[in-house]
């Protein structure tokens, strides 16, 4: 396969019942390239991938696809500012302020790579207890799975599948991981700490049209859901095409369609959004990569708003406000920028995004700016070290014009101590806004350290 053939996932997710998850998770614009620049199964090089195909590996680490890697850890947790679905007796957020407590975690990540075929996952669960608060006690997981396959000399498949269970946007499995604006069915922009589930599945088929040019054709489908009541669930699929053309030896530009919908179980909301953009990337040096797409979409969002009644109606039923059906139509610019530097060792990667979203749990179809820093290092034998800094905005398409603002900042590390027995912890802080007629704010901060079990020749990297 060649660096410019890339994915474009088609997500198909299932209806299921009971509570979301949250996940902050992987990466969107600069993707999975790996597989294509280790010329797994296809001929020569096909020049910088373009933005809007692909997202990195599973079983990846700092710019690497590394070998099947089992871990287990036991750590030591503090966590404060939970952002917790309910309201204190005067009507304020609940707050259960710092909280001390253990995880036990076990996992395992990797790939392995066949002439035609790549397999890569990722799998982690934890078990958390706190001394003094066992009501947040619980257990999260995550599992994700990807096959690419190079089917025939000039047509090529992906397929991966993300499922899992959280309670925590920022903390435990999903401690600041590179976001994907993309994968509508992994809700990385959730604002509170409640328990959810989701799935979110994704194929793309890639045809080579000449020794310069490709076509791609997706789908995809996703569900959230979320335990508490006053929070909403989403069903929604997708729909996918692009033609890409390397015009020169380090340049490929593009063009690309998308039909994307949401839905929301328990309430009334829906939208359908087309949209197109054409984009570039360009391959500075074999391990420097710059990608831009630029575009726009229509959404057409239909749901149901409250209403002040007539004075006739309100002397007729004594009533003052009703509830009226409405349709929302907006036109909107859609961007992507990302810069990525894969080193033998380390990556670096940088992306900003503005585009449609579910809405993050509070909100119905949203428009969202992402943007997003993330450093990953294997370093010697002995370390291993990670950091990332991103910042979210939310605002309602709707009737309902709430916005939110999350900005967060996050760093890890692994210290090999003996044999295969390593030195684990990091730092999460995360600031949220929310305003309409109020403002709502609160940090977030988490701090992790403990001892990690993991053979292998090189320090492990949790994430």
């Amino acid at each position: 396969m060649q660096t410019g053939r890339m994915r474009i996932g088609i997500d198909m997710g299932k209806h299921f019942g009971g509570t979301l998850f949250v996940r902050i998770a992987a990466v969107f614009l600069l993707g999975n390239s790996l597989w294509a620049q280790s010329g797994g199964g296809g001929a020569g090089y096909g020049g910088p991938a373009v933005s809007s195909r692909g997202l990195r590996g599973a079983g990846s680490r700092a710019g690497e696809a590394v070998s099947i890697r089992p871990y287990v850890a036991a750590t030591g947790v503090y966590d404060s500012g939970l952002i917790v679905a309910g309201v204190t007796p005067d009507g304020g957020i609940t707050n259960p302020g710092g909280l001390f407590g253990v995880e036990v975690q076990v996992g395992v990540y990797g790939a392995k790579d066949w002439r035609k075929t790549r397999i890569g996952m990722d799998y982690a669960g934890l078990y958390r207890h706190y001394s003094a608060a066992s009501f947040y006690n619980g257990s999260d997981h995550l599992i994700e799975m990807d096959i690419t396959h190079q089917v025939a000399r000039r047509i090529s498949f992906l397929v991966r599948g993300t499922a899992g269970t959280s309670s925590r946007p920022v903390g435990g499995l999903f401690s600041l991981a590179y976001l994907d604006p993309t994968r509508f069915g992994i809700p990385s922009g959730d604002i509170f700490d409640n328990r959810s589930y989701f799935v979110d599945a994704s194929g793309q088929l890639v045809f080579e049209i000449g020794a310069k040019s490709s076509a791609s054709i997706s789908g995809n489908g996703f569900a959230v859901r979320r335990q508490s009541s006053a929070l909403i669930g989403m069903n929604g699929h997708r729909a996918a095409a692009d033609f890409t053309r390397r015009v020169t030896r380090r340049t490929t530009i593009g063009a690309g369609y998308q039909y994307i919908h949401f839905d929301f179980p328990r309430f009334f909301g829906e939208s359908d959004i087309h949209l197109v953009l054409g984009e570039v990337a360009r391959e500075i040096t074999r391990s420097l990569r710059v990608s831009a797409a630029v575009g726009g979409y229509r959404s057409d969002l239909a749901g149901v708003r409250d209403v002040q009644l007539d004075p006739v109606l309100v002397a007729l039923f004594g009533v003052t406000t009703g509830r009226q059906a409405f349709n929302a139509i907006n036109y909107l610019p859609f961007g992507q920028f990302a810069v990525q530097h894969d080193q033998r060792r380390s990556s670096l990667m940088v992306s900003f995004s503005t585009g449609p979203t579910g809405g993050g749990g509070v909100l119905l179809t949203s428009k969202q700016q992402t943007a997003q820093v993330n450093w990953s290092f294997r370093g010697t034998e002995k370390w291993s070290w990670g950091f990332t800094g991103f910042y979210q905005d939310f605002g309602g398409l709707g009737s309902f014009q709430g916005q939110t603002q999350t900005y967060g900042l996050g760093a890890n590390f692994s210290r090999r101590i003996r044999g295969d027995l390593f030195l684990s912890g990091g730092a999460t802080t995360r600031r949220f806004v929310a305003s309409l007629t109020n403002d709502f704010q609160r940090t977030g901060n988490r701090i992790t350290l403990g001892l990690t079990y993991s053979p292998g020749a090189v320090p492990v990297s949790l994430r």
